[in-house]
């Protein structure tokens, strides 16, 4: 086996898989990481929450940060 399946996507346990991530991540500088995440957290709020990003930070605050959580910049209570 060589870690991928018939159609060539990464095998669960893959460990190369895993490995190139953790590269790729440790070449990211701290603004880069951070326009990464809000591009991930505008794209979610957009396609769930209607772009609604108070609505967004209310729902993963209640997942367990606390009503006092803050997300990029913004307190969501």
């Amino acid at each position: 086996m060589n870690g991928h399946d018939d159609r060539g996507r990464f095998t669960p346990g893959n460990p190369y898989a895993s490995l190139g991530g953790r590269r790729r991540a440790e070449r990211l500088t701290p603004e880069a990481r951070r326009a990464i995440a809000r591009l991930g957290f505008r794209a979610m709020c957009a396609k769930h929450f209607g772009g609604d990003s108070a609505a967004a930070g209310r729902a993963i605050a209640q997942k367990g940060n606390g009503p006092d959580a803050i997300y990029f910049g913004h307190t969501f209570a």
